[in-house]
């Protein structure tokens, strides 16, 4: 009986069930959203996770004809754009899982999310920590820039270029409401590849969906996730 025990427990390391390696995601509770301009995020701690490396932001923008002055709940965001619904409808089975059977970073991308960049600096360095709060502004007064701040540090906010797969308009790449940025002729996967059209006449504005997963890297190196975590929908600001 014993040599029995002895190839048990054998068989359960050699196969990894004592190895299960866990990300802990983003608490919903840990997110506090103030009408559709301003978030603060308490983030996990991390800081005992071996696997873990940084938090990763993933976004998609979303042309719209509706103006909205407040928060952007759920029930709003076919109205927003149809795209936006469908695809956070996607992603809810997900949503602050406590088990993830997909690669999540393939979940958003295969529905054209990207991950969000910061003007000089690296996200994955600046978002390599814990138990702290990161707070997003996207502040509607014509010119303010939409940052990041954590750590009293403010950081710019910028769009994804795809690692240069495409060219998005205008080439600042900044979170605001442009006419380069809401053309229905530069959605597309070689111009403005983070924007869901929309057919709508008159006046144009424009939504930013935010998620946030922790991410990380096995034994073997292959990147780990969290669940990912609905942060909330943002009006972008209009230019000077």
């Amino acid at each position: 009986m014993k040599y029995s025990i002895a190839f048990f427990s054998i068989l359960l390391f050699s196969c990894g069930i004592d190895n299960y390696i866990y990300l802990e995601p983003v608490g919903s509770g840990n997110v506090a959203v103030i009408s559709n301009t301003y978030a603060t995020v308490n983030l996990s701690s991390m800081s005992e996770n071996i696997y873990f490396k940084y938090f990763a932001l993933y976004y998609r923008i979303y042309i719209s004809g509706l103006p909205l002055s407040g928060t952007v709940s759920t029930d709003l965001f076919t109205a927003v754009n149809s795209y936006l619904s469908s695809d956070y409808n996607a992603f809810a089975p997900y949503l602050n899982n406590t088990s993830i059977s997909t690669s999540v970073d393939t979940l958003f991308t295969n529905r054209q999310h990207r991950r969000i960049a910061l003007e000089g600096a690296s996200i994955e360095d600046v978002l390599a920590v814990d138990r702290t709060t990161i707070v997003f502004d996207f502040a509607q007064n014509p010119g303010s820039t939409p940052y990041l701040q954590i750590g009293g540090q403010e950081y710019l906010l910028q769009r994804s270029n795809g690692n240069g797969i495409f060219f998005p308009e205008p080439s600042n790449r900044y979170f605001f409401n442009t006419s380069d940025l809401n053309s229905s002729a530069n959605a597309t996967s070689s111009v403005n590849a983070d924007v869901a059209n929309a057919d709508i006449s008159g006046a144009r504005y424009t939504y930013v969906a935010l998620y946030i997963v922790a991410t990380g890297m096995d034994n073997n190196f292959a990147p780990i996730y969290s669940a990912p975590t609905f942060i909330g929908v943002f009006s972008l600001p209009e230019t000077f």
